[in-house]
């Protein structure tokens, strides 16, 4: 009797300590999940922070989706409550491919993650001018892309969206674009010139990390800093145009690069001053200019940026010009360019300080059409003459024609180039501004 008693005394005493504890276990616990909680949060911010500051996740990207994924020819694509298309995925096998401004009648306004991430038949690809934002990854690993067009109208580039795109020749990045993200050109290995347009202000981290073969970068009007090693290990680097702008370049952002290559950038500006701490060359460069350009030339490289008609190249050396770029300096005007080149001819039409001609071929330009773009085009013409071997200097052609020698062989070895305001007077003669055999 005795031992029933204290049997059912030692659970009335146990039943009694759990009702006692159990809120503070149950406040315990809920402070860990809380603690938890607060980890993730604090995670997803620093995510969100690194990808810059575009908050671009796969759940975003569902939230606006609306509908089942639907398939128009080979895009696969959804449509969200605006009835604006997403495209999810495609399987065209085309090398060259302009992507459709409507798919099922519904514009296509963003591109998924991941849509066309290692799609190798890639050659070439143009995105439709509808087109609003890239998603992250986009076009992740496609190492035979050696073309993008981005339209104007473009907003945001996610990370690393053409990360590893080890064909990609070349980017202008117009000035519709806000956003890109972390590591968006990182390991573009063929990259050889790349152009921010004037929406950006900020270059992500990593952006062009391990871009191994870009040699010349011109930064939009609007850049205020430069986030970390945003062109590191970018080894061949021979020049970048920093605007004024700019007030902060991180200390990583140039390492395992050149030791010699040279930066532009206004006098008395925050890019001299970081230059000179990093014993960089500096080169002062007229930023209000109307054009600035540079040329590669023979047995010299690239030479320093001049403006508004002074001479690039050279005279009296006989050395011919083998690559140029050109920069408008007026917002709202774009400047696009052709050259022919010994044995190739005409080349593809590029634009604001992209690379026309070759590097690393030994051949030379022949003639160049140089033609302005943009909301203010109407309002300016472009002249421009060239030197050019056993005929000196020629006329000045405009706005797209022909300026330098078809058939005869001749190198050009020096380019002149104004911008003027519409109807303006020619710098000089306009005759002679192309001969043709």
């Amino acid at each position: 009797m005795k031992k029933d008693f204290s049997s059912k005394l030692a659970i009335l005493v146990t039943m009694v300590l759990m009702i006692i504890t159990f809120p503070t276990a149950v406040s315990a616990q809920e402070e860990v999940i809380q603690s938890n909680a607060g980890i993730i949060a604090e995670t997803i911010d620093e995510k969100t922070v690194d990808q810059g500051d575009i908050g671009e996740t796969v759940v975003e990207e569902e939230a606006l989706t609306t509908s089942a994924e639907t398939y128009d020819g080979p895009y696969t694509y959804t449509v969200d409550k605006y009835n604006d298309a997403t495209i999810t995925k495609c399987s065209s096998q085309n090398e060259e491919l302009v992507i459709p401004e409507t798919v099922g009648g519904y514009d296509v306004v963003y591109i998924s993650w991941r849509a066309f991430s290692d799609c190798n038949s890639l050659i070439s690809v143009e995105v439709p001018k509808t087109l609003l934002k890239i998603g992250f990854e986009a076009f992740l690993g496609c190492e035979n892309l050696k073309k993008v067009t981005l339209n104007e109208g473009v907003q945001e580039i996610g990370l690393e969206a053409f990360e590893s795109c080890s064909s990609l020749e070349s980017i202008s990045i117009p000035d519709s674009v806000q956003n890109v993200g972390i590591h968006a050109f990182d390991g573009c290995s063929s990259l050889k010139s790349v152009r921010i347009g004037d929406g950006l202000t900020t270059i992500s981290e990593a952006m062009f990390s391990n871009c191994s073969s870009l040699e010349t970068v011109v930064l939009g009007k609007n850049i205020q800093a430069i986030h970390p090693f945003a062109f590191f290990d970018c080894s061949s680097l021979t020049s970048i145009i920093i605007p004024e702008t700019v007030a902060s370049i991180d200390d990583s952002v140039f390492r395992r690069g050149p030791s010699d290559f040279t930066i532009y950038g206004g006098s008395g500006s925050y890019a001299e001053s970081y230059a000179l701490a990093k014993k960089f060359d500096f080169a002062t460069i007229d930023t209000k200019a109307k054009v600035n350009y540079t040329t590669h030339v023979q047995n010299v490289g690239w030479q320093n940026y001049v403006d508004d008609g002074v001479m690039s190249g050279t005279s009296g050396k006989g050395l011919r010009l083998e690559g140029i770029e050109v920069v408008s300096g007026i917002g709202g005007l774009g400047v696009s360019y052709t050259t022919h080149v010994q044995n190739i001819g005409w080349q593809d039409y590029v634009s604001n300080g992209e690379m026309s001609g070759t590097s690393g071929k030994g051949l030379r330009l022949e003639g160049i059409r140089i033609q302005l773009t943009g909301e203010e085009a109407d309002k300016y013409d472009v002249y421009y003459r060239v030197h050019a071997q056993n005929v000196g200097w020629m006329g000045w052609a405009k706005n797209g024609a022909d300026a330098g020698t078809a058939g005869y062989g001749y190198r050009l070895e020096g380019i002149e180039i104004q911008i003027v305001e519409k109807g303006a007077n020619a710098p000089g003669s306009t005759n002679s501004a192309f001969i043709q055999k």
